[in-house]
């Protein structure tokens, strides 16, 4: 791939938002550590996480979270 190209549709106009830098990257990776990561082992301890490829068709997506919310709620 070429520098400043993006690999999927060959655009080179990138828009940067202006938190976009080391630090907030930083502080989001450490907030997910602290707040969130922990809350994927409890979830999966209780036998009720679903685990959801969200690279597959938007279709596959909302199909796949419809039955999941469908056999919560039966």
């Amino acid at each position: 791939a070429a520098e400043g190209t993006c690999d999927r549709c060959n655009g080179t106009e990138f828009k940067r938002r202006p938190d976009d830098n080391a630090e907030t990257v930083g502080a989001r990776l450490a907030a997910y550590h602290a707040q969130t990561a922990p809350l994927i082992a409890h979830y999966d301890a209780h036998g009720v996480l679903h685990r959801i490829d969200a690279m597959r068709n938007i279709n596959h997506i909302a199909e796949t979270l419809e039955t999941i919310v469908r056999n919560v709620s039966d």
